[in-house]
């Protein structure tokens, strides 16, 4: 699959998950002690789907992540992800 398609196929999963999973109790923590920098643990579950499905797929490209995981240095592709 190509990387375009790839894309737009885990975005529409993750989206059906953040729906699912805003229906269930969710926590609220603040990163850095930030109160304006707040993640969701809808955010942690949501940001590793979509990193082990980037993984599974590309295991070479590099991965930015708001939630800190799955970066690969040395990469010449590179997926930014925000949940």
């Amino acid at each position: 699959m190509d990387p375009l398609s790839f894309a737009e196929d885990i975005a529409k999963k993750a989206g059906a998950l953040l729906i699912e999973l805003r229906k269930k109790e969710f926590t609220v923590e603040t990163k850095g002690g930030n109160s304006r920098d707040i993640v969701t643990s809808i955010d942690r579950e949501v940001n590793e789907v979509i990193v082990s499905a980037i993984k599974s797929a590309y295991p070479t490209h590099r991965i930015y992540s708001e939630e800190g995981s799955g970066v690969v240095d040395g990469a010449d592709e590179e997926w930014v992800i925000d949940p």
